[in-house]
């Protein structure tokens, strides 16, 4: 688990937080792909599907998250 690993930094896309709930994850799981090695036109795109002004509203999701880091000991301030 990277959130668990004793590096000082974790880096998580955010498609894969989002992929955390039904609600919010695309039912189109290859959209969620930000690279694809084998197509020479596919130049790191990716566009978030959501505005974030949902995800701050997503108080469920949001709560989860956070109980996710601060449980892994990784939520300071």
């Amino acid at each position: 688990d990277i959130l668990s690993s004793a590096s000082m930094l974790a880096i998580l896309p955010l498609q894969d937080w989002v992929a955390l709930s039904s609600r919010l994850r695309r039912t189109d799981f290859g959209a969620e792909r930000i690279n694809e090695p084998a197509d020479p036109h596919h130049h790191w795109r990716y566009r978030f599907h959501l505005p974030l002004e949902r995800l701050q509203e997503e108080t469920v999701f949001c709560t989860e998250v956070t109980s996710i880091i601060k449980d892994t000991n990784r939520f300071n301030y």
